[in-house]
This record gives structure tokens, C-alpha cells and sequence, in this order.
């Protein structure tokens, strides 16, 4: 009895603390403004770092019993930040928020507010910026201790990468235009570190979606190399681990073993992409629904949008040539000439043979992305995806359509910004 009611009486406090922090969001910063003159904003620091000190305990507690405390208190923390006057009170506390590893474990609403306090922080801080830039950039140096393992390394690289996309994603467009060579250039380090953890390979891809989404084409340039490597990267590891499902890759490990027993065990063992090791994988398959849903994004939006793009689609997707008579004319003579296959129809390919059976297409509405799942328990789940778009349906979907504002025809814009939105948050267990 006693623990019930000491239950109850939490659950009543909490209730009454919500609403007080609810009522603050709407009123206290607009009053503050109005009330206090330009000369006399000063004279509030006091009243706003005591806000702050009982404020700051409720945002840092990511649990489910705390949500209605913590969507209500990052409410109000977004109406300070939208007036100047309220910055010295709570930047600095800001910033250690959105460094904290929790701190994408919200549900929308918070996830939303926290976009209005991130954009007011990144704009109007000078250096916050290039703070958040510099700590990508000496991990891995000689700050970092001698006991650090590689993987509490890379944790902490994937972490500052979301990061980074979630700031210039709460962006104007082309506001970092000026910080793009260096952006690229720590996108590329964490790239070229060895072994590439999956974790810092999906982070990297969630910073290329926002990028394509935030930066005009110009100011991307420099990065299409890097994108399309990682792609072909991940889409032929994808290709290696169906095909070593199929029965002649199976045959021929049969026929090697026989030869060198030992190198088959290698094989097996080694830190392949193997399918055997992204069944029970989420950070892997975090990867490759990352890759698909870039591709997915880069074949809804308007070629005007992605020109760059149009160079290497082929290299993904078809580009309408009917995929059964591509190879050679009846009545022909000389020798057949193999097409080049585009990765996700050889994926597909693959998927069907694995499965057995045929993977009818999604239905698809012009310039709509197909992938808005936030995560999958297998790569099986991706199979109507890759059916869809080795149909070439992409061109006539893309190509066709107007510029935005031109039509009615909804741009894919929005509908891409809101899936890359909800793909930030993360599960709250408990």
C-alpha cells in the first residue's frame, strides 16, 4: 500500500510539473519579452539560469515514464531559444544535450522542438559549429587515450556523425555551403578507417541524404565520389552475401575445401559481409537499408535537383531497356555481348533465386520514395524494393516530372524531409 501511494503521489507531482513546464513554453519567453525593455534583457540572466538548473534534470532523462516531462521541457527550452536575450542561459547546457548519447531517444514531438533549439544554437553560436567539426576531426588523435578501444571509438565517431547530419539538417538551405570542403573531407576520414564500423557507415549515409537534401547541386560536387564509392562498396557486398547462398558458390567452396581446408575455414570466419553474419546483424542492416533508402531518395527527386546524379543511375538502376532482350537479336551473327547489369537488378536477381520464387514490384506513385521503414529484421524485407526499381521505373518516374511549384504534383521534398526526420529517433526501451 505504502509503495502504491508513493507511486500515485509521483504520478501526481509529474502531472502538475508537466503542465507548469507546458504553461512556461507558451508564455514565460513572449512575457519576459514584452515585460523587460531592450536595455533591461540583462537583468533576466538570474531568473533564466534558475529555469535552467530545474529545467536541465528533466531533459536529461530519456525514459518513457519521463517522456511527458521531457516533450513538455523541450518545448519550452525552443520558445527561450527563439529570443536572442535568452542565449547565455542556456547554450552551453544546449550544446552538452545534443552531445549526450541519449539524445535521439525522444519521440517526434520532442524530436521536433529540439529543431528549433539546434538551429537557434548552430546559427547564432559563432563557433559551435566548427566545435562540433573539430570533435570528428581529432578523434583518433593523440587526445584520445591509449586505454580507448576501437570500438568505444568508433561508437563515438558514429555518434558525432548523426550529429552533424541532425544539425544541418534543422539547416537553411546552403547555410554550411561554406563549410562543405571540410564536411567532406571528415566524411571521407571516417570512411578510410579500418575495419569501417557499420554504425559509422550508417551515420555516414544519413549525412549524405540530409546533404543531398539541404545543398543546392553546385556546392555538392566534390562529394558525388564519395557517394557513389561507398554505394558500389555496400551493393557489391550485398551481391557477394546473396551469392554465396546460391548452390554453385556452395559447389565451388566444396571443390576448394578438398584442395585447402584451411582457407575455407578462413573464409568462413573472416569479417565478411556474409549473410550468415547480418542475420542476427542490426548494425549491418542499418547499413544497407541506409544505401537503399540514399538510392531510394536520389531516383524520387527531380533530375533538376540531383543533375550529378544522372551521370552514374545507370550504374544502380535501368534506364528502360527491356531487361529480357538486351543481349542479342535472334538471327544475329558475331559473338553475344553481355550487357552491363545495373547493381539492383543483379540484386534482385539474386533475392529471387534465393527465395525461390518471383518478388512482385510495390505499386509506385510518381516521385515518391518507396522505403519510409525505420529499420528491418532481414534483407528480405528490401526484395519489392529492389523488384520495383529494377523494372526502370525510376526514369519515367524522376525525368517526367516538373519542378517543384510547377505542378500539382506533390513534391517528394517534404515527404523525403519527414522520413529522414523520424529516421533520427531511436527506441526507448524503458
Amino acid at each position: 500500500n505504502a509503495a502504491a501511494t508513493e507511486t500515485a503521489e509521483t504520478s501526481i507531482v509529474a502531472a502538475h510539473a508537466t503542465a507548469a513546464l507546458t504553461v512556461l513554453g507558451k508564455l514565460l519567453a513572449t512575457l519576459l519579452d514584452i515585460i523587460y525593455q531592450s536595455d533591461e534583457k540583462e537583468k533576466l540572466l538570474p531568473l533564466l539560469n534558475i529555469v535552467m538548473y530545474n529545467l536541465v534534470p528533466y531533459l536529461r532523462s530519456h525514459t518513457l515514464s519521463n517522456l511527458p516531462l521531457l516533450r513538455a521541457g523541450s518545448g519550452l527550452l525552443a520558445s527561450l531559444s527563439e529570443y536572442p536575450f535568452t542565449r547565455r542561459a542556456w547554450r552551453k547546457e544546449g550544446m552538452e544535450l545534443l552531445l549526450d548519447p541519449s539524445f535521439f531517444l525522444v519521440d517526434h514531438e520532442t524530436l521536433r522542438s529540439w529543431r528549433i533549439t539546434t538551429d537557434s544554437l548552430m546559427t547564432h553560436e559563432r563557433n559551435a559549429f566548427k566545435e562540433l567539426i573539430t570533435k570528428i576531426a581529432n578523434l583518433g588523435q593523440s587526445n584520445i587515450s591509449i586505454f580507448s578501444s576501437k570500438e568505444l571509438e568508433q561508437e563515438q565517431r558514429a555518434l558525432l556523425l548523426k550529429r552533424l547530419a541532425w544539425v544541418i539538417f534543422c539547416s537553411d538551405i546552403d547555410q554550411y555551403q561554406r563549410q562543405m570542403p571540410e564536411i567532406t573531407d571528415r566524411l571521407s576520414e571516417c570512411l578510410r578507417s579500418v575495419p569501417v564500423s557499420p554504425l559509422v557507415q550508417a551515420a555516414v549515409f544519413l549525412c549524405f541524404r540530409v546533404i543531398l537534401l539541404r545543398m543546392s547541386a553546385v556546392h555538392v560536387t566534390f562529394l558525388w565520389p564519395v557517394i557513389i564509392t561507398e554505394m558500389v562498396v555496400v551493393y557489391s557486398g550485398m551481391e557477394h552475401e546473396l551469392n554465396m547462398e546460391t548452390p554453385e558458390f556452395s559447389a565451388h567452396v566444396a571443390r576448394l575445401s578438398q584442395l585447402d581446408s584451411t582457407w575455407v575455414a578462413a573464409a568462413a570466419a573472416g569479417p565478411g559481409l556474409g549473410l550468415h553474419t547480418t542475420a542476427n546483424s542490426p548494425a549491418w542492416l542499418g547499413v544497407y537499408l541506409g544505401v537503399c533508402k540514399l538510392l531510394d531518395q536520389a531516383a524520387a527527386l527531380p533530375a533538376d535537383l540531383l543533375p550529378q546524379f544522372q551521370m552514374y543511375r545507370w550504374a544502380f538502376v535501368r534506364e528502360g531497356e527491356d531487361p529480357d532482350n538486351n543481349n542479342h537479336h535472334p538471327g544475329s551473327e558475331g559473338p553475344v555481348h553481355q550487357d552491363f547489369v545495373p547493381h539492383v537488378a543483379r540484386i534482385s536477381k539474386l533475392m529471387e533465386a534465393r527465395l525461390g520464387r518471383e518478388i512482385p514490384p510495390r505499386p509506385i506513385v510518381a516521385g515518391e520514395p518507396l522505403l519510409t521503414m525505420r529499420n528491418i529484421s532481414s534483407l528480405a524485407e528490401l526484395g519489392p524494393w529492389f523488384s520495383t526499381l529494377s523494372f526502370a521505373l525510376t526514369r519515367q518516374q524522376t525525368r517526367s516530372m516538373p519542378s517543384v511549384g510547377g505542378s500539382t504534383q506533390r513534391s517528394p521534398v517534404a515527404t523525403i524531409e519527414r522520413i529522414i526526420e523520424l529516421d533520427f529517433l531511436e527506441e526507448i526501451n524503458s
